[in-house]
């Protein structure tokens, strides 16, 4: 617009510009001579906020339709105006429930651990909270409660509940709108994971805000929101929207369920992450039912750091209990009265049994036992599957799932699964066999009558455990006391190596061919230490070593990754770019694609399936209707990203649809790459179990 020569000219509109603006906000306000570094990403999250609110188009329309010359009015005209918008765009600071109860929000009287919750957790300011407990005792409903109380007294506007899965985040968030609801709150409540788009439609979509679901970076922004754990990691990864992230996180307390899952690049990433929080006064509950010491101390020790607190012990909470530490290092513990009291929850005796041959499933079905098989891998979940359905009755339900299946199967194989083993399932509905990878660990409440399960670390053996006898109800004859088979094939399958540590395999094999029974919950802290702990005393020399070697070695890519702390940030650039970008990833080694089968009848006609008896013409270009792009994402499942990239390049005309940016076609019954779907099987590829569970 300007060459050199009008350099002066440039300069003096911008001084005009600076000046109307001061004079609209009363003359008065004083431009910084300087803004803190640390600060920097924090107004850059609201200036990218309020660019997008301001220039929608009908706003803009709305404001040049009458738009007033003097600075003031214009000003005083347009602040209303965007006050409505950020009401209508989900992003106004909402009530927040003074006084949360279990029994004013959910209707049932609080258990132990609920009960020390409402009445020993007196936070005065922000701090870091750890819940750690059973399966199944309602840790969800204590760290509500808790995460409310610490939003009150630091002055945060809602809640952002982070777990490690989509169906979980999804759980998440029913369970949130319940909390809300029964606290008497009037919010929406966002969604932030990639499948967001498929899981929240028409009114649901509504409530939750439409704006806030438009693309993937906005949900985190929401006062109230449940999301994956790898969405808030993005807050410290330097990538470009990293200052968004960051400033939709600083007005929220952040609730991470499920803390122990993460592998030591999430846990370095984690650490980072709570470093910030310390350091912006951000409240953080984190919740586990098997977390391991070391890991609790680390993030302990980086919210400290980043709160400026030196000289503070790491404090582990009771098992079952919770502990508290704030921004000035004070600590609150429940009283030893609460203790006793809680020491009982979720109390019951497991009974374990290894072995190398996989127990006969069928005969336990057939006998009226509503039997649940965990699977380490797809590949694995897959060959039992069918192993399974060739040996039970034709009309015994026995049903699949895991990820690799297109989303409208997932979702009914899921509901299926909920049906007959869900909470509400009763005498008519339950009963044959769900054969799964790690989806059911944490994602579903799923009541088993007996569980086998490929060998796994203890916190998830026990994590899996959590799904036999849920509930109180009748059991079949031979099954009244929970029993977890272990299947421990020799040798051990190469590819769960590629999920699993392979040392905390080992100590976990160990440990459970010395017992045959697990007392919960006096036994279980006890197994998570002696197994996850950095140095565990199973291991030789050698094997704890390597272990210590190959931990620390993600934990150094995750530095690499991860923007510098607080106190150490000189300009905004290092926030947002790497040398490497690949290596901005929230989880090393299962980065994946969508891809979209595509179906060729014998006349060569291509059709599109998005459901059981649903299916429709092949769109060509660029969708143009909602439900063309409904339909799309319903057909739409995951693969690791190098089997996604032998199909080609993700056809052009997707790519400002977000959820199908970077999905490719695949030709069911090419066989192109290895690749091909399966009515029952889902995705088939020639790796099994080494991408995603």
């Amino acid at each position: 617009m300007f060459g050199e020569s009008d350099d002066s000219r440039w300069h003096a509109i911008r001084g005009e510009v600076v000046t109307a603006v001061q004079s609209a906000l009363g003359g008065s306000a004083q431009l910084p001579d300087r803004v803190p570094a640390e600060v920097v990403p924090l107004l850059t999250g609201v200036v990218i906020m309020a660019d997008w609110l301001a220039s929608d188009t009908q706003f803009i329309v709305e404001q040049q339709r009458d738009a007033l010359v003097d600075p003031q009015r214009r000003f005083a005209v347009a602040r209303d105006r965007m006050l409505d918008r950020v009401e209508s765009a989900g992003l106004s600071a909402p009530q927040i429930p003074s006084g949360a109860s279990v029994a004013g929000a959910w209707g049932f009287a609080p258990n132990a651990l609920q009960t020390s919750v409402e009445r020993d957790f007196r936070p005065h300011r922000a701090g870091l909270a750890t819940i750690t407990a059973p399966t199944g005792v309602g840790k969800t409903e204590a760290g509500l409660v808790a995460a409310t109380r610490l939003a009150e007294v630091s002055g945060r506007s809602g809640v952002y509940v982070a777990l490690p899965t989509r169906s979980t985040a999804t759980e998440a968030r029913r369970r949130l709108r319940g909390f809300l609801d029964g606290a008497g709150v009037s919010a929406p409540v966002a969604l932030a994971h990639g499948d967001a788009d498929r899981v929240l439609r028409d009114a649901d979509a509504a409530e939750a805000s439409m704006w806030l679901q438009q693309n993937r970076h906005r949900p985190g922004l929401a006062p109230w929101s449940a999301g994956t754990i790898d969405t808030v990691l993005r807050a410290v990864l330097r990538a470009q929207w990293q200052p968004l992230r960051l400033t939709g996180l600083a007005n929220s307390v952040l609730l991470v369920d499920e803390v122990h899952s993460v592998d030591p690049y999430m846990a370095g990433l984690l650490a980072r992450l709570l470093e910030w929080c310390g350091f912006l006064g951000v409240p953080v509950v984190a919740m586990s039912a098997t977390l391991p010491a070391h890991l609790h101390a680390a993030l302990e020790r980086a919210y400290l750091s980043g709160a400026g607190v030196d000289g503070v012990g790491v404090r582990r909470p009771v098992y079952p209990g919770w502990s508290f530490v704030d921004t000035a290092g004070k600590r609150g513990l429940p009283g030893d009265h609460a203790v006793a009291e809680m020491a009982s929850l979720g109390e019951r005796t497991l009974r374990v049994r290894t072995s190398a041959e996989f127990p006969d499933v069928a005969s336990w079905a057939v006998a009226g036992a509503s039997v649940v098989v965990v699977c380490n891998t797809v590949g694995e979940a897959q060959q039992t599957y069918r192993r399974v359905r060739d040996a039970v009755p034709p009309a015994m339900p026995v049903t699949l799932l895991h990820a690799r299946m297109p989303a409208w199967q997932r979702s009914a194989a899921t509901e299926d699964v909920l049906t007959r083993f869900g909470k509400e399932s009763g005498p008519a509905t339950r009963g044959g066999v769900v054969v799964a990878t790690q989806l059911v660990e944490q994602a579903l409440d799923l009541d088993a009558d007996v569980m086998v399960s490929s060998l796994a670390p203890m916190a998830l053996l026990l994590q899996r455990a959590g799904r036999l006898h849920r509930h109180d109800r009748p059991r079949p004859t031979g099954h009244e006391v929970p029993c977890l088979w272990i299947h421990t094939p020799v040798p051990q399958p190469p590819e769960w190596e590629a999920v699993y540590d392979r040392f905390e395999l080992e100590t976990t094999a160990a440990l459970l061919a010395q017992r045959e029974s697990i007392d919960v919950p006096g036994e279980v802290d006890e197994l998570v230490q002696q197994v996850h702990h950095r140095s565990p005393t199973l291991l030789s020399e050698a094997g704890a070593a390597a272990r210590h070697n190959r931990a620390a070695e993600d934990q150094a890519t995750a530095e690499t990754a991860a923007i510098p702390r607080p106190r150490m940030v000189d300009q905004l650039h290092e926030l947002t770019s790497l040398e490497t970008p690949e290596v901005a990833l929230t989880r090393l080694g299962v980065d994946t694609d969508l891809v979209v089968p595509r179906h060729t009848d014998e006349h060569g006609c291509q059709w599109l399936r998005h459901g059981p008896q649903e299916w429709m013409p092949w769109p060509e270009g660029r969708p143009k209707k909602r439900v063309v792009q409904d339909a799309l994402v319903d057909a739409a499942l995951p693969v690791a990203v190098q089997h996604a990239r032998i199909l080609g390049d993700p056809p052009s005309a997707w790519s400002r649809y977000g959820p199908l940016a970077s999905a490719r076609v695949l030709d069911v019954g090419s066989g192109r790459g290895g690749l091909d779907l399966d009515d029952e099987l889902g995705l088939v590829t020639p790796t099994d179990g080494k991408d995603t569970p």
